[in-house]
């Protein structure tokens, strides 16, 4: 598979489990996710429930891109549009199922879990509208063909046609480069928002 055979379309509704289970692989292994959820005999199952919350809720807002090579997702990049995060409500009680599945399989790591989230609330700009890469993976068999890369590109798109900037967060530090080289900058970096956990880099790409 090459970066020109990688097909980018909208993640499909019957697709949603595929992609929480592909996003679970290529966070098990990241800092953050091994703070929160320590075990390794759970942490998988904990992370595919709560990587359904957000693939769930940008495929019905329709912002939630797949990455495949013709027949199995490579990559998953849940957005969040101008003005849908933080979350509503009814949004909110929609993703109660995927925390319900979290608490069942790592009920100690589920206060960090509520704790993160309100950080990451916190935390988020709100002087001017943007569009949040909520969740971005690849799955780890394709990482370094260019997968990342085609899945930020049709966010960036709509955000440069609107004149609006993208935004995401991470505590990856090998991720960093990656973000600076698509055109993102560093507002803030040694951010703790996972409590107890690594630091975060808050990222801002302006439009282009």
């Amino acid at each position: 598979m090459s970066r020109d055979t990688i097909q980018v379309e909208k993640l499909r509704s019957d697709q949603v489990d595929e992609a929480a289970d592909l996003l679970s692989r290529s966070f098990e292994t990241t800092p953050d996710y091994e703070h929160l959820f320590p075990d390794p005999y759970t942490r998988r199952d904990a992370l595919r429930g709560f990587m359904r919350a957000p693939v769930r809720d940008a495929e019905a807002e329709g912002t939630c891109w797949a990455a495949s090579d013709g027949q199995l997702l490579v990559g998953v990049a849940a957005w969040q549009a101008p003005g849908r995060y933080p979350w509503s409500l009814g949004r909110n009680l929609r993703a109660l199922p995927a925390l319900v599945s979290v608490l069942r399989h790592a009920r100690g790591s589920f206060r960090h879990l509520v704790e993160f989230g309100s950080n990451i609330d916190a935390h988020f700009p709100t002087e001017e509208p943007l569009w949040y890469l909520q969740v971005i993976g690849v799955s780890p068999e394709t990482q370094g063909l260019g997968v990342g890369t085609r899945l930020l590109e049709p966010a960036f798109s709509l955000a440069d046609q609107s004149e609006v900037a993208c935004y995401l967060e991470t505590s990856n530090p090998d991720a960093v480069p990656f973000y600076l080289k698509a055109g993102f900058e560093i507002d803030a970096k040694g951010v703790e928002l996972m409590p107890g956990g690594p630091p975060y880099w808050l990222m801002t790409r302006p439009p282009s």
